[in-house]
């Protein structure tokens, strides 16, 4: 029995430290699954694939048509004919045909061109979109580490002031105190704890906001690895980043290449002024009866060839109104680029200033937390002594607190901006340039 017992409790121990030592969920593990959960990447996956089927499409029109026709009818006649008044004639038919087109005014390859293009620019929109769902996953990853750290800011805070009020009843007790600072600390015990369940509650909120953007469960329980504080590190110059950014964003990739579908877009629709030239061949066998096995007293089997050509001399000015039609959207792509570009330009200038901002915020309030901390030794040092007042020492807590949410939200806010300052240079995700390369259209 007693060796029972000490298995069981060295496979509970086991089980124990197993659990204990469960990996954490790292900021990187939420990006991967955002990458492969979220439903707006999936979205534009799809559309992606229908844009190449696309492709396919058109270049089926550089193949040739084939078709199978068959017919079979019962022909009653009436009327004085050389075979009687009235009689019933069968006949079938079977036809195989090939038709080409020779010449469309370059139509097809245009619109061939068009759809390689579009495909191309649908993949580069599925990156954008990509890009931003990293960049979601990101910031909601650390707006739930901003949520836990404010929790345990908020739960210290009502461990310190049950503290205070526990030497505030004492001080009472013995008449050292009046009521109305014992109530003070209660009021203010009162208000920390309130604001303890807020922290809590919005804690709650980022972790359902993180489920949401990387598709997995995260119980609030669940070990999440706490980023560490950022340090100044060496980056390329503004006008480094500056290009780069303008060479790798995909949403200027997609403009470019959008602008350049529908110039061939508007091509495609130029060769309507052209005439169509288009080869057939047919293969014709009759029959009297249902099996093709010939007629009497006419031919049996018909071979053609034709070459037919058509050209429409007047369509209404449509085809000069689709043509201009198409150069003006594909001009309102080009200022629609230009647009971009100064956009995107400008959140490379927000993330830098802000992630210089928050850095400069982070040295000063790591100084801030010293003090305050310090501060609020001594004053509770002093409280103690009956050299301070309840209202000192309240103070020195509200000091305290504040300096540890500055520091708290300076730290978080420069791996914010850092998340951001990436997002706008469109850095690259592992294997990302490979697979681009792979899955452009040929």
């Amino acid at each position: 029995m007693f060796r029972v017992c000490a298995t069981l409790l060295a496979v509970l121990l086991a089980m124990g430290l197993l659990a204990s030592k469960a990996p954490a969920l790292t900021m990187e593990e939420a990006v991967t699954f955002a990458m492969e959960n979220n439903h707006r990447i999936k979205e534009f996956e799809r559309l992606e694939d229908s844009a190449r089927e696309d492709v396919g499409v058109k270049r089926g029109a550089f193949w040739p048509s084939a078709d199978l026709s068959y017919s079979y009818s019962d022909v009653e006649v009436s009327g004085a004919t050389a075979l009687g008044s009235t009689f019933i004639r069968s006949g079938s038919a079977g036809t195989v045909g090939v038709s080409y087109n020779l010449f469309n005014g370059l139509s097809d390859m245009k619109s061939l061109k068009q759809s390689l293009s579009m495909a191309e620019a649908s993949m580069y929109e599925r990156n954008a979109v990509t890009a931003d769902v990293v960049l979601d996953a990101r910031t909601a990853y650390i707006d739930v580490l901003r949520a836990k750290r404010a929790v345990a800011t908020a739960r210290e805070g009502v461990e310190l002031l049950e503290r205070q009020a526990e030497d505030a009843r004492r001080f009472y007790d013995v008449g050292l105190f009046a009521k109305n600072d014992v109530l003070k600390v209660e009021v203010e015990l009162a208000s920390a704890r309130q604001d303890l369940i807020t922290a809590e509650g919005d804690f709650a909120v980022a972790l359902k906001r993180l489920e949401r953007t990387i598709g997995t469960d995260i119980s609030e329980d669940e070990a999440i690895e706490d980023l560490e504080e950022a340090t100044p590190a060496a980056r390329p110059s503004y006008e480094e980043l500056r290009a780069e950014a303008l060479d790798r964003r995909s949403e200027l990739r997609q403009l470019r290449v959008l602008g350049e579908a529908q110039g061939y877009g508007a091509e495609a629709i130029r060769g309507d002024y052209f005439p169509d030239i288009d080869l057939s061949l047919t293969y014709t066998r009759y029959g009297d009866n249902p099996d093709l096995g010939g007629r009497e007293f006419l031919n049996d089997a018909e071979n053609r060839i034709t070459l037919s050509a058509t050209w429409n001399v007047f369509d209404g000015f449509s085809t000069t109104h689709a043509v201009n039609q198409a150069r003006y959207q594909q001009e309102a792509t080009l200022e629609r680029l230009g647009d971009t570009r100064e956009e995107i330009v400008l959140q490379l200038k927000e993330a830098l200033e802000g992630y210089g901002v928050a850095l400069g915020r982070l040295k000063a309030a790591a100084t801030a937390v010293e003090q305050a901390e310090e501060n609020y030794r001594v004053t509770q040092n002093q409280f103690r002594e009956q050299l301070a007042t309840t209202t000192d020492l309240l103070d020195a807590r509200v000091f305290l607190t504040r300096a540890r949410n500055q520091h708290n939200n300076a730290v978080y806010d420069t791996h914010l901006w850092a998340a951001r300052i990436d997002r706008a240079v469109e850095a690259p995700l592992p294997g990302k340039d490979e697979e681009e390369a792979a899955e452009k259209p040929q």
